[in-house]
């Protein structure tokens, strides 16, 4: 059981969109483990989750990580890849490496801190995403200290971008490796 690190800003919420894209994902692995997660979700206060609506990362952190402890790492990975594959691109992000090097400015949009109703002028509340490229089909990848949810979840974000700008059939592979300073874990990424 990995310890949750609570070092996101007190007002950092998270986009209901991708919850239900986690949903989906655990639906396709069993629609046991979809109802299970909606349970886990809703213990913590987290039921109706809208795609548009936006949800405090005091309750939805902590449903991420009891789904790691209740249904397994697989599912939570499974559920990031999903979370990657059903990413907005903006114009102009075709390959891989558009993907990764835009990942962290769609998280600082789907990810704002909040208060009052208000979105408050914070800086990276929720931490987020690191990108290096390490050659035509390479990537150094991680996430940063504050990053809220389970580190395996990330990962899983990270082959789902893979997925969703390369072609089909595209090999990737995903290792744990040394974080750099501001880095809570990495990984190094390649496909092909």
């Amino acid at each position: 059981m990995e310890e949750i690190e609570q070092n996101w800003h007190r007002h950092a919420h998270g986009q209901g969109l991708y919850v239900l894209s986690f949903y989906e994902s655990a639906g396709k692995v069993s629609p046991i483990f979809e109802r299970r997660a909606r349970e886990i979700f809703e213990e913590h206060g987290l039921d109706d989750i809208q795609e548009d609506e936006f949800y405090h990362y005091d309750r939805v952190a902590p449903a991420f990580y009891d789904v790691v402890d209740n249904i397994g790492q697989k599912t939570m990975r499974e559920g990031g890849r999903q979370m990657g594959r059903d990413v907005p691109w903006p114009d102009g992000v075709e390959t891989v490496h558009d993907g990764l090097q835009t990942i962290d400015a769609i998280h600082q949009q789907a990810s704002p801190a909040i208060h009052n109703g208000n979105e408050t002028d914070v800086d990276r509340p929720a931490g987020g995403y690191t990108y290096d490229r390490r050659g035509q089909t390479a990537a150094h990848v991680g996430i940063t200290k504050q990053y809220p949810n389970p580190p395996i979840m990330a990962e899983g974000v990270f082959l789902g971008i893979v997925d969703s700008l390369s072609a089909d059939g595209t090999s990737v592979t995903i290792e744990s490796t040394e974080t750099n300073r501001d880095e809570r874990r990495a990984w190094e990424l390649s496909w092909q």
